[in-house]
């Protein structure tokens, strides 16, 4: 009966310790990111200073979400095969809007569909282009879920990780999908020039634990070409706009910042689906001074870095990142972490699964210790009070 007793005083213990350590701890692993416990965002934006907003900006209801926007910047008028059922020719198809920006001469096309829309601004480098179009597509106030940016000489097509099944519609309803079904903070494809589903995979059976399967249909990406991203709209104010400082020097440069800032920001929730494949054929000039780009790419994941919450700005990927950023976009884990579909879209949430795994591990065993230690010494306390002795 005494040993029993002693046991259930401890267990009783036990459980009332881990509902003051639960109480105590789930508010504050939020409130370490920037987030309410019941997950509402109190964190900063990651803005080039002159751009930060001051208040969160309205999100509309999931119930009231449109589809998605494309927007496409083109000398004149889309190409004819944009046009087709396959891609924005048929609304009902593509539930979607479109605005084409024309930036050498003012297209005349007629009948215009009426869910497309020109405008046009002569001379516009491609990412004041990208941001004219993000702040005409916002202005709308038609809550897109997906904004979609893309190039208007891609094409898209199917490749070997595409299942037959998926074969029965067209490459961009197929993307379309996969953005609805799986929900991903950006969406990408797989491309023909670098970081394609391939590439990943190699990467995947080198770096990670469990590499998965052989042909999967979504891969976790940090690197990815900027010919066709589709961006979450809870993402919007977090990674866009795109940085013009370097327009006169190398385009790259901007798609470099988002990358960074996507990746610390929304790291593992960049994901590319490899059953659709984007190639760009047609290359235009534009300005390709790539002198210094790794110093330049550091000082982006240093400013960006500042953005973080403090008790975490000192993480090894960080380091890594801002140590080389070709090599950490070359072998980051980040293409290990496999989330599952609809996995909430808050900022610098991989933060606190860190915080949720690891650091309450180390948290729990450390309170286990100390329950353990209290029992002894109620026991041996009540031992002596009460003239217990061993016979």
């Amino acid at each position: 009966m005494k040993i029993c007793g002693r046991f259930l005083r401890f267990v009783l213990l036990m459980a009332v310790s881990y509902a003051v350590v639960y109480r105590l701890l789930w508010p504050l692993t939020f409130n370490a990111i920037g987030l309410s416990a019941d997950g509402k965002n109190k964190t900063s934006y990651v803005f080039p200073p002159t751009n930060r907003p001051k208040n969160k900006p309205e999100q509309p209801d999931e119930d009231e979400l449109n589809g998605f926007i494309y927007l496409v910047q083109t000398s004149k008028c889309l190409p004819k095969h944009f046009l087709n059922e396959e891609y924005f020719g048929n609304k009902t198809l593509c539930e979607c809007s479109v605005i084409v920006l024309s930036f050498r001469e003012r297209c005349q096309y007629s009948p215009l569909p009426p869910h497309i829309q020109y405008e046009y601004i002569k001379n516009i480098s491609w990412t004041r282009g990208r941001n004219f179009l993000v702040q005409r597509a916002k202005e709308q106030n038609n809550n897109y879920q997906y904004y979609v940016l893309l190039d208007d000489d891609i094409r898209l097509s199917f490749n070997d990780f595409t299942p037959k099944y998926m074969k029965n519609t067209s490459p961009l309803r197929a993307f379309e999908t996969f953005l609805k079904q799986h929900e991903p903070a950006i969406g990408v494809t797989d491309y023909d020039v670098h970081h394609g589903a391939k590439i990943i995979v190699s990467k995947r059976k080198k770096l990670c634990k469990n590499s998965g399967a052989e042909k999967p249909l979504y891969l976790p990406t940090v690197h990815f070409d900027a010919s066709f991203n589709a961006f979450h709209y809870k993402t919007l104010d977090y990674l866009l706009p795109y940085i013009t400082t370097y327009d006169n020097q190398c385009w790259w440069h901007a798609q470099r910042y988002l990358i960074a800032k996507a990746e610390i920001i929304f790291r593992g929730q960049s994901v590319l689906f490899a059953p659709v494949h984007t190639s760009n054929p047609v290359h235009s000039e534009y300005p390709k001074d790539d002198r210094n780009s790794q110093q330049i790419w550091s000082f982006f994941v240093d400013t960006i870095t500042e953005e973080v919450p403090r008790q975490y700005r000192n993480e090894s990927f960080l380091r890594e990142f801002k140590k080389d950023p070709k090599h950490y976009t070359e072998n980051s884990l980040t293409v290990c972490l496999d989330l599952p579909a609809h996995t909430r879209i808050e900022p610098f949430q991989h933060f606190y699964w860190r915080f949720g795994w690891d650091k309450l591990i180390r948290i729990s065993y450390f309170f286990i210790c100390w329950n353990f230690y209290l029992v002894n010494v109620h026991i041996l306390i009540h031992t002596k009070q009460f003239g217990y002795q061993e016979n």
